[in-house]
């Protein structure tokens, strides 16, 4: 692969130049190859592979949690390199976009994250379900000293996984506010094991600190990257 590559997510002319070329596909490998050679360029055969086996869509990452634990906080200091901390609470109202270009650590590649920083309000239900259609890795969001919005991250995941059903989801738990530790009232080994449970890594994390708050986003990088890799290793054993 191309070092420098960046994995973007908006690359739905390849999704529709694969899907066409597929409808023509003959059983000879030979005019497969041949079509692929003369239809797409090295560099979209790169962006191709970031999209098979399913159509990506412009949701990267989504970030559910119960309203108030820190969503935004958290996505915003990483947002702004550590420079930016939210010191007063904003309602999200619905869904805030926060784009992200984030190397894959151990590379020379990076991936571009659409992080959906999404409204923990049960009013903005419906909308989420519609922005969240397709997501491709998860960031969940609990603070440690609301045991409610632990317990509550088993009904955001059947959420985030019911727009993929039948998909195996990578993502996060990120427990936040750890700067408040005299208040913590969810245990750490308890929500770890349940992170590891769903298939989950898990992080803890204080934004006011400026503690640990890059490392949920360059797991979800890696994650990302790492369904790049097997896409592509799948799209060579086609051509």
């Amino acid at each position: 692969m191309t070092k420098g590559v960046r994995v973007c997510a908006h690359a739905r002319t390849c999704v529709r130049t694969f899907l066409s070329l597929a409808a023509q596909r003959s059983p000879g490998r030979s005019r497969w190859s041949t079509s692929l050679e003369n239809e797409i360029s090295h560099g979209e055969r790169s962006l191709l592979t970031s999209l098979l086996p399913a159509q990506r869509r412009e949701q990267a990452a989504a970030q559910p949690g119960d309203p108030a634990v820190g969503k935004t906080a958290l996505v915003q200091m990483f947002r702004s390199d550590g420079t930016h901390f939210q010191k007063n609470y904003t309602l999200t109202t619905g869904v805030d976009l926060v784009v992200k270009t984030v190397p894959v650590l151990d590379t020379n590649d990076s991936v571009e994250l659409f992080i959906f920083d999404s409204a923990g309000k049960e009013l903005f239900s419906e909308m989420l379900d519609k922005l969240w259609e397709n997501p491709n890795v998860l960031c969940l969001v609990y603070d440690v000293t609301n045991e409610q919005s632990f317990i509550s991250c088993t009904k955001w995941l059947e959420k985030v996984r019911s727009q993929t059903p039948g998909i195996s989801l990578p993502g996060v738990l990120v427990g936040t506010k750890t700067d408040l530790a005299g208040r913590q009232t969810v245990d750490s080994a308890q929500a770890q094991a349940w992170a590891l449970s769903q298939g989950l890594e898990f992080f803890e994390t204080s934004v006011k600190e400026m503690d640990n708050y890059e490392a949920p986003f360059h797991c979800l990088a890696k994650q990302f990257y790492q369904l790049y890799r097997e896409k592509v290793d799948i799209f060579h054993t086609l051509v």
